[in-house]
């Protein structure tokens, strides 16, 4: 009955990249997906406007909200 089942069965795991996992489980398929510089700032955007001080400061400073976008969309490297 399990030998059955394993036919069956779909796992779907997500991970970091520097985890080894093709050495862990037979027949992996493997899909990489990463953000691109946009969609960082997409939704930076929308994260500023939403939080009420981030708001307020990035209204203040007109530079700032630019620089934050930026220096995380350049730092996360399609994270």
């Amino acid at each position: 009955m399990l030998r059955m089942l394993e036919t069956f069965t779909q796992l779907f795991i997500t991970s970091r990249p520097h985890l080894e996992l093709q050495t862990r489980f037979a027949n992996l398929s493997h899909i990489e997906i990463t953000a691109n510089h946009t969609d960082i700032q997409v939704y930076l955007e929308s994260e500023i406007s939403a939080n009420s001080r981030m708001s307020l400061l990035t209204t203040r400073d007109t530079t700032l909200k630019a620089q934050i976008i930026n220096t995380i969309s350049r730092k996360a490297k399609g994270m």
